[in-house]
């Protein structure tokens, strides 16, 4: 999924869907770093839901549907996240020994 004013090197991708009544939970996987870039890899989930059937869009907080820029992204808007810090080498960082 691609914002219009984010380039389409910003994504998430669609993981899996849960329909219970008229709500509809979309969880969205995000790499480690833009798709123009060598070797992505899934280092997070963003929860969105629907509560009237798909007009409608949320983020798990029950904010506007939004999707953040790769900076933006963390524990706070984001189901997982693995933390560059904690986890450099998933996270496509390299240590410099």
């Amino acid at each position: 999924m691609v914002a219009a004013e984010s380039p389409p090197k910003n994504r998430f991708y669609g993981v899996g869907m849960l329909a219970i009544d008229d709500c509809i939970y979309h969880f969205l996987g995000a790499p480690n770093r833009p798709s123009d870039k060598p070797a992505p890899r899934y280092v997070g989930s963003k929860l969105i839901f629907s509560p009237d059937q798909g007009r409608n869009w949320k983020n798990q907080d029950g904010s506007t549907l939004c999707w953040e820029d790769w900076a933006d992204r963390n524990h706070g808007n984001m189901i997982l996240v693995v933390s560059p810090l904690k986890y450099p080498r998933e996270c496509g960082i390299r240590i410099r020994q």
